[in-house]
């Protein structure tokens, strides 16, 4: 028995050919959807209104979810660059809001920083109580004796901040580095984190490499407090193929290796191949809880 299902899609142009609207109707297997556009003057999109329905974890349209509808705003600078992306409109302007990105430029025009808000997580002083002393447990409430009815504990907690991205280039126009800070916190003494207000929380980011040729030759990617994550180091041989690829990962304790040699055919004859890659030969090792960059 076969079974087919077909699209049913419209979409409508203005004056200029531009897209206006796209829209699904809907079958047995995916939900009606649609999408709108608005441009300025210059020809950029300033709004994007989305309507669709969530899938559930069987790939069926939700039944615990209702239509959803997003909206996206855009601002430009005077060069036509996106400078607010899927921000929202308030008191008549686009702002950032709580799901979009500011972005700014250098002055040859490359992403100078991205600046967006996010969920983050710090760690504050909360007083826990011993068993035998817990008034959840019904115990009668007494007064706090570090080491003897309780003691304080650090644990992780949430917090709502910014976090500002800023990329460096070369002089040559290739992306040095992505250096990632977010909003600092203070523990409030309650057992919840307060933002500073403060962007000076280092986050870590990337480092990238390359040789006199513009090929990256090495990508670092580290967490707060240096941790390094991710380190990718590749070596060209003269005709410009990747001759060795190396890549050092950390996955959770763990340290995984990974080392790559290609081999190619440049010479005629027997198996020639034109320069072609004709194998690779790889090693990886897992150095189990013993993880050191």
């Amino acid at each position: 028995m076969s079974h087919a299902e077909f699209d049913d899609i419209t979409a409508t142009y203005d004056a200029l050919n531009r897209l206006v609207t796209w829209s699904e109707a809907g079958n047995g297997v995916a939900p009606a959807a649609s999408v709108s556009w608005r441009y300025d003057a210059n020809g950029n999109i300033r709004v994007q209104s989305n309507a669709y329905r969530l899938l559930g974890g069987d790939g069926a349209v939700s039944t615990v979810d209702g239509p959803q509808s997003t909206t996206f705003w855009y601002r430009y600078d005077s060069m036509n660059r996106v400078v607010t992306d899927r921000g929202m409109l308030s008191g008549g302007r686009i702002v950032r809001g709580a799901g979009g990105v500011d972005l700014s430029y250098d002055a040859a025009g490359q992403r100078r920083t991205a600046l967006s808000d996010k969920a983050l997580s710090g760690y504050v002083n909360v007083w826990v109580w011993y068993p035998d002393f817990d008034p959840a447990l019904g115990h009668e409430l007494t007064v706090e004796q570090p080491g003897y009815n309780g003691d304080y504990q650090l644990q992780e907690r949430g917090y709502y901040g910014q976090s500002l991205e800023t990329y460096s280039y070369d002089g040559l126009g290739n992306l040095g580095s992505v250096q990632i800070t977010a909003s600092g916190y203070q523990d409030n003494g309650a057992g919840s984190l307060i933002e500073t207000g403060v962007i000076d929380r280092d986050m870590g980011g990337g480092v990238y490499l390359y040789d006199l040729l513009g090929r990256q030759t090495r990508q670092i990617d580290s967490v707060e407090g240096g941790t390094v994550l991710y380190d990718h180091g590749q070596a060209w041989d003269a005709k410009g193929r990747v001759w060795q690829d190396n890549v050092y990962q950390k996955q959770g304790n763990d340290l995984v290796t990974t080392s790559t040699t290609n081999y190619y055919s440049d010479d005629a004859g027997s198996g020639y191949a034109l320069g072609a890659l004709t194998s690779s030969v790889s090693t990886g090792y897992r150095y189990v809880n013993g993880y050191s960059y």
